[in-house]
C-alpha cells in the first residue's frame, strides 16, 4: 500500500517512497497476491523468485488463562475470545479465515469468527505485534498467528505464551518470493550478491526458523502469477 499510495504516514510525518527518491526499495519480499499487485504498478524487475513457504496458521495462548487448549479443536469448541490480522491486513486475514474454513467447517468457522476482539486500546493492526500484545496484557486469552510467528513469541516468553501447532494448516501455507525493483541506479552489484546468499542460507536458515523445508515446495522456482486483487 504504501509503495502504491507513494509513501508511508507515520502519525503526522509522512515518508516518501519514490523509484527516484532516497527512499526506496531495491528487493521486494511478497506473497504472491502483493506482488501481483507490485508487479502491475510496473514495479518488478525481472521475476519473483520463491525463497520459502510459511506453514499456515497456529495458536498463540495465554498459558494461565487458556491451559487446556492443545488443538485447533480445542480452541474451536471452547467460549474463548480471540484476536487475529485486522481487515487492514487483507492478506493474511483472508489466508486465516478460509484455512479455519478448510479445517472446521463454514459453520464452526463462522462461530469461531463471532467471538473475535476486533478493536482495542493500543492496537496498530500490526499482526506480529498485535497478537503478542494482546494475549500478554490480557485483552484475549488467545490469537490466531502464523505458525513461526507464534511459535518466536513462545519461546521468547515462555512462562506467560504458549504455542499451539495446527498441523493440518501446513496445506494451506504459503509461498514467499524476492523480486528487484524497477528503482532507477540500483547497485545490482550489491543486490545481486544478496540474493546469492539468500539463495544459499535460505534452505537451511528458514525451516529452522519454523517454515516449510524447500523440498515441500518449488524453491528457486519463478512465483505463478496471481489473480487475486
Amino acid at each position: 500500500d504504501g509503495l502504491t499510495a507513494g509513501g508511508l504516514r507515520f502519525g503526522n510525518a509522512r515518508l516518501p517512497l519514490r523509484r527516484d527518491g532516497a527512499v526506496f526499495p531495491d528487493l521486494l519480499m511478497l506473497g504472491a497476491n502483493a506482488m501481483s499487485r507490485v508487479d502491475r504498478l510496473g514495479l518488478i524487475d525481472g521475476p519473483a523468485r520463491i525463497f520459502a513457504r510459511h506453514r499456515g496458521l497456529g495458536l498463540l495462548v495465554d498459558r494461565r488463562a487458556a491451559p487446556k487448549i492443545a488443538s485447533l479443536d480445542d480452541f474451536a469448541a471452547a467460549s474463548l475470545p480471540f484476536v487475529m490480522a485486522t481487515p487492514n491486513e487483507a492478506g493474511a486475514r483472508r489466508q486465516y479465515r478460509a484455512t479455519l474454513a478448510a479445517l472446521l467447517g463454514e459453520t464452526d468457522a463462522k462461530r469461531v469468527a463471532a467471538r473475535e476482539i476486533a478493536d482495542f486500546p493500543g492496537r496498530v493492526a500490526i499482526q506480529h505485534r498485535d497478537i503478542p500484545y494482546a494475549v500478554m496484557n490480557g485483552i484475549a486469552p488467545a490469537g490466531i498467528l502464523f505458525t513461526h510467528l507464534a511459535a518466536f513469541y513462545a519461546d521468547r516468553w515462555p512462562d506467560r505464551l504458549r504455542h499451539v501447532e495446527v498441523p493440518d494448516a501446513a496445506a494451506y501455507g504459503q509461498e514467499i518470493a524476492v523480486a528487484a525493483t524497477t528503482r532507477p541506479g540500483s547497485d545490482a552489484a550489491l543486490r545481486d550478491a544478496f540474493l546469492d546468499f539468500l539463495f544459499q542460507a535460505a534452505p537451511a536458515a528458514y525451516p529452522a526458523g519454523g517454515f516449510a523445508a524447500p523440498d515441500a515446495f518449488a524453491f528457486g522456482e519463478p512465483l505463478p502469477a496471481s489473480d487475486t486483487p
